[in-house]
């Protein structure tokens, strides 16, 4: 690869950062700056986008840690159905 072309391959991956940071925090700045107390209104628009994120996180956390009970009471009821098998063929 030329230096040229590794020159502007860097720089396109810069733009293209640039641009994605733009197209996220647009809205948030344009309110900050346009309204009085922009600065609350950006805050709420954002905690208001994040509130279905959050809500996701939260559920695979829940199924995550119900996923852990259930497979410690299958661990700890195992021995249990075993010997209940075995007196049952006896």
């Amino acid at each position: 690869m030329e230096p040229v072309q590794s020159v502007q391959a860097d720089l396109m991956r810069k733009l293209q950062a640039l641009a994605w940071l733009l197209r996220k925090a647009g809205p948030y700045v344009a309110l900050e700056v346009l309204l009085p107390g922009g600065t609350l209104f950006a805050l709420l628009l954002f905690l208001y986008r994040r509130r279905d994120a959050a809500t996701d996180a939260r559920m695979i956390a829940l199924k995550a840690a119900a996923r852990r009970i259930v497979d410690d009471v299958r661990q700890r009821v195992a021995p249990v159905t075993t010997l209940v098998r075995i007196r049952a063929i006896v």
